[in-house]
């Protein structure tokens, strides 16, 4: 097991992850853009929509009542104006609809989500573990090519740790084994309390040689979880995950 050091005082750098998850910037940015992509698609929809409408009225007319109607005229006088200012409204208020409703979802979701980083922020604290570590070894999600690391303790536990680097520049189609995820000796994890949440991970000592990947074949449903000990033994790593 760890070193636990006694809880202590977050510095102003660690006070911003937690914040930063509360905030969820990706979560109020991401649905924003995706609000603005919803509006340009909307916008474009509609135009087409009330174009197209504009030319089966002008040829039922013509068909109808054999008024030769000026297509060009009618679409430049009344279509393109009245027609975009219809989609431009059309579009503002599907954006804002969207909008609400993600915020409606986000917030349940915030309710159903206990505890928060909000509670580690207010509180202030965090809690040190230094790890020692013996041996490494990592296997590769066939997916994407992410690795997986699993780090053994000094008294025969197994650390997992996410590689979400190498997952990243697999998405990209690129070698994840390029990434800069290098495990050491020795790892200090700096965590929120109550959630746990890794606010820093830095690794010293000697660099550990955790070998070839090997083929993860688990589904990620029976994946352990990342910085965290995992309650499978060492010389069961891979059957558990490779078979």
């Amino acid at each position: 097991m760890p070193t636990q050091n006694p809880e202590q005082e977050m510095s102003s750098e660690e006070r911003e992850y937690p914040r930063g998850m509360t905030e969820d910037g990706p979560r109020r940015l991401g649905p924003f853009r995706l609000a603005i992509n919803v509006g340009a698609a909307s916008l474009f929809i509609s135009m087409m929509s009330i174009h197209l409408c504009s030319l089966l009225v002008i040829w039922l007319v013509r068909t109808l009542t054999d008024v030769e109607i000026d297509q060009h005229s009618v679409s430049a006088n009344w279509v393109l104006p009245w027609g975009g200012l219809a989609s431009v409204v059309i579009a503002v208020l599907t954006a804002v609809l969207w909008v609400m409703g993600r915020k409606n979802n986000d917030l349940e979701l915030l309710a159903n989500n206990d505890p928060e980083p909000l509670v580690d922020l207010e509180a202030g604290r965090v809690v040190e573990e230094v790890y020692e570590f013996t041996e490494a070894l990592r296997m590769q999600e066939q997916e994407h090519g992410g690795l997986i690391y699993f780090l053994r303790t000094n008294d025969g536990k197994v650390l997992v740790l996410f590689d979400h680097e190498s997952q990243d520049i697999g998405v990209q189609g690129e070698d994840p084994l390029t990434s800069s995820f290098k495990p050491r000796a020795r790892l200090t994890i700096v965590r929120a309390p109550e959630t746990r949440l890794v606010i820093d991970r830095t690794f010293s000592g000697e660099p550990l040689d955790a070998g070839k990947p090997l083929d993860l074949l688990a589904p990620p449903s029976k994946w352990p979880e990342d910085d965290e000990i995992c309650n499978i033994p060492w010389d069961d790593l891979e059957a558990a995950f490779c078979r």
